[in-house]
């Protein structure tokens, strides 16, 4: 590993959350930039000049020396004023196309201000602005990022606080997709393995994986108590309440669905039980839109000499799905040998092309396994703790399980 490679590591311990429309938008107050105010004023200026002297030369029958000026009809008055109007515009609508990002995206996904307005560009993130308003308490869905396998949906929660150190929760969630709901079709003869998908709900609790790998706030802040790090309360008093649908085997399943989804009971969470301390049901109902953006690499390269090769490998801002060919001989003689159910290396992360390196990209839920039980082809996917700048990465990196300081070094190239 090269001196100047920095790594990011992530603690086992910590993780991320415990787990509309855009007319409101356009109609924000926006600011035109003076660039654009000049310059409209200044031609405005030069205009309303060039009219005064025409008249007053007329008035006092001055002749004019004669000249490549000439005097300007209201026409193209009309044209330049109308130019003007639509140069000011054009800044609007680029200015009212970008919406404010929630916390857990935009701290909690540690995205820079040039990779939001990116992911906007392409729309995979998009505002949904649905409301549901139950027992005095208001649950807003304000936006999504969605990419071909992985959908996270936030909720702004209002009018409902936990306890001071306690985790917040919904005692029960339903999704369902185009009307397909994964749990009541489970095991039944409804069940549709191309329209079933999985997904965890959980509040955002503020933190992020410090350069050390241990958990820090995501706003900088340093709690006085370390004890209760997590930060669940925003300084507005409301809260963020994350959802994330998962498929990593059927691509593209997410985009352009109508989703459904109901939240039920308010409480909170301790030793994987529930509490319960407000009752309601919200529910939201719109269309699930994304964008299938991401760097698809067709690689054979060997993973060191575990007997193991990538052979591709799907990077999107906010997930990674990497398949390799490893035969099954070599995953059995390594069972027992090796952690994590005999599999002979970690979860894959990226080199980036400054150098710096994410081992720890998992965030989860995710998917392990062959492809099929004929098949030597193995996958790994899931969705990761940050928005990644995918034309910035430059390699594979897979921790050696015998050694976390070794890396195989997989470069991508297109």
């Amino acid at each position: 590993m090269k001196e100047r490679d920095k790594v990011i590591r992530r603690h086992p311990q910590e993780s991320r959350p415990d787990t509309g429309d855009i007319l409101s938008i356009l109609q924000e107050d926006i600011i035109i930039p003076d660039i654009v105010q000049k310059k409209a004023e200044a031609a405005f200026e030069a205009v309303r000049k060039e009219q005064a002297n025409e008249e007053r030369q007329e008035k006092s029958g001055e002749k004019r020396a004669v000249s490549r000026r000439r005097r300007m009809t209201k026409k193209q008055i009309g044209l330049l004023m109308s130019a003007a109007v639509l140069a000011a515009g054009a800044v609007t609508a680029g200015a009212a196309a970008y919406m404010k990002w929630s916390k857990s995206l935009s701290q909690g996904m540690q995205a820079s201000d040039e990779m939001q307005r990116k992911l906007e560009d392409v729309k995979m993130v998009v505002p949904v602005n649905k409301t549901s308003v139950c027992n005095g308490i208001t649950v807003t869905a304000e936006q999504s990022i969605v990419d071909n396998y992985y959908a996270q949906i936030i909720f702004r929660v209002e009018g409902y606080q936990p306890p001071e150190g306690e985790q917040p929760g919904f005692e029960n969630m339903t999704v369902t997709l185009d009307g397909y709901e994964p749990i009541k079709n489970w095991g039944t003869s409804d069940y549709d393995e191309k329209s079933d998908f999985s997904y965890i709900g959980g509040f955002y609790n503020g933190l992020i994986a410090g350069e050390d790998g241990r958990a820090v706030r995501a706003d900088g802040s340093i709690p006085k108590d370390t004890e209760n790090i997590a930060k669940y309360v925003q300084d507005d008093g409301s809260m963020e309440y994350i959802v994330t649908l998962s498929n990593p085997r059927q691509k593209g399943i997410f985009l352009n669905k109508a989703v459904h989804i109901e939240l039920k009971n308010v409480g909170t969470l301790a030793k994987a039980e529930y509490y319960p301390d407000l009752e309601g049901i919200w529910t939201f109902d719109w269309i699930l839109t994304g964008s299938e953006e991401m760097k698809v690499y067709d690689l054979d390269a060997p993973v060191g000499d575990t007997g193991a090769k990538v052979i591709h490998a799907e990077i999107s801002p906010i997930s990674l799905r990497v398949t390799y060919l490893l035969p099954r001989e070599v995953l059995e003689k390594s069972a027992g040998e090796f952690a994590f159910g005999g599999y002979p290396f970690s979860m894959p992360g990226v080199k980036m092309k400054d150098g710096t390196l994410y081992p720890d990209l998992y965030l989860g839920p995710g998917s392990i396994g062959y492809l099929s039980e004929e098949s030597d082809e193995y996958s790994t996917a899931f969705p990761i703790d940050r928005i990644l700048d995918v034309s910035q990465t430059d390699a594979l990196i897979i921790k050696n399980i015998e050694d976390d300081n070794d890396f195989y070094v997989i470069p991508l190239e297109e």
